[in-house]
């Protein structure tokens, strides 16, 4: 059989409209990749790749070791195909340590005493908000198909309906007024 890794596929080129990749767990036998080859030259498709009839890839396994780009197959300690790198490059590193210090830094020559009260409260409005944006996300990203628009839809959702909610409640200071928020909640 075929000593390189291009034995084990065929497929087609150029500007695919119905793309064909045919994998064989043992590689393609001469008369298979001829059988193969006649067959895509009957239906008019002109193969990319097809071991010993139309094979310009035979040095590709070698072009493909000497690259600095790693083509090996995933696993699960790996399982994205994009995150090829070793993790986070030290420039990062270095600038998340600069500005973690020098807002601390900041933090402590300006400091002011704000209210327990103050804190908290805003700080359960922050993780309040939190919770619900990475709960929709999760929840809204296999019906959108794909987590960015989960993403998008949540945040300006959350975006506009805090904006809205921010202008209206500044209009209700009467009484009367309040009264209604409960009702409101309820309703939606």
């Amino acid at each position: 059989g075929s000593q390189h890794i291009f034995g084990h596929v065929v497929a087609e080129p150029g500007s695919i409209e119905r793309p064909l990749l045919i994998l064989k767990k043992h590689p393609f036998t001469e008369k298979e990749a001829t059988k193969l080859f006649d067959s895509a030259a009957n239906i008019a498709q002109l193969p990319l790749h097809v071991p010993y009839r139309f094979d310009h890839y035979k040095d590709l396994a070698n072009r493909l070791h000497d690259t600095a780009i790693p083509f090996k197959a995933n696993r699960d300690a790996q399982p994205f195909f994009f995150h090829k790198n070793d993790g986070i490059p030290s420039f990062l590193w270095i600038g998340l340590i600069l500005i973690s210090l020098g807002t601390s830094v900041m933090s402590l020559i300006y400091r002011k005493q704000v209210p327990v009260g103050s804190m908290v409260y805003f700080s359960g409005i922050g993780i309040g908000f939190m919770l619900i944006q990475v709960t929709l996300i999760q929840r809204l990203t296999l019906p959108l198909g794909h987590p960015t628009w989960a993403f998008v839809i949540v945040l300006t959702t959350l975006l506009i309906s805090g904006g809205i909610g921010s202008a209206y409640s500044t209009k209700w200071k009467r009484e009367e007024d309040r009264r209604l928020v409960p009702i409101l909640l309820v309703a939606f």
